[in-house]
């Protein structure tokens, strides 16, 4: 088990605890600034700006409908109310390219 003094070295150094968490927050604040640029959170398919934010736009859309189906999902609901409070689409009826 790790001491006390341990942590709080680990911690003073900026040790992430759960890089996922950190990884998933590092994303959706990529997102946040899409959206202050563009007036919306509909990353493009595809997008050659940042191809691993379209990826994650397009995995989230992936967890929250094994979500809706009850599958195993990394999407949680607080995850879900962060999104849904920036206005996130869920589904895309056409995919929106960049040319």
């Amino acid at each position: 088990k790790i001491n006390t003094d341990r942590i709080a070295r680990l911690e003073a150094m900026g040790f992430e605890w759960d890089p996922q968490r950190a990884q998933w927050n590092l994303m959706y604040d990529k997102l946040l600034a899409f959206a202050a640029e563009n007036g919306h959170c509909k990353v493009p398919k595809g997008y050659q700006k940042d191809p691993e934010l379209a990826n994650w736009v397009r995995n989230q859309r992936l967890e929250f409908a094994n979500l809706q189906r009850g599958r195993k999902t990394r999407m949680n609901q607080l995850r879900l109310d962060k999104l849904n409070a920036i206005g996130f689409k869920w589904s895309t009826s056409m995919p929106f390219r960049v040319k």
